[in-house]
């Protein structure tokens, strides 16, 4: 019998640790890596923007933040508009996507999209 509640202790113990760390996997960043992978790279992404001020085909987490801005894209334009339309960079001043995330604008921030239109 003590075999059986030692395992069911551990066990419980195992969920809890789980569903805690699954909880707070924003502020755990391997759990969220895991957890959400394309979350991971859109950041990615991001910070390369705000660093470099390019991101582009090929860099990491282009793909998830053009598929983000592309949804941004079709709430405002037709559908047959968007059907062809594929995102190939984007470009800022390094700094400026620093707002987005909890900074104070200085000015107007541009974020230039551009745009492969087959």
């Amino acid at each position: 019998m003590r075999k059986h509640t030692t395992i069911l202790f551990l066990a419980g113990l195992l969920i809890s640790a789980a569903g805690f760390m699954l909880g707070q996997a924003t502020r755990i960043p391997f759990v969220l890596r895991i957890v959400s992978p394309s979350y991971w790279n859109a950041m990615a992404g991001y910070k390369k923007l705000s660093s470099n001020g390019t991101l582009a085909v090929g860099d990491k987490g282009f793909k998830e933040f053009a598929r983000i801005k592309l949804q941004d894209l079709a709430k405002v334009n037709p559908p047959e508009k968007m059907e062809f339309c594929h995102i190939v960079s984007f470009s800022c001043e390094p700094g400026t996507m620093d707002i987005f995330s909890g900074g104070t604008q200085e000015g107007f921030t541009a974020l230039a999209v551009s745009f492969h239109h087959f």
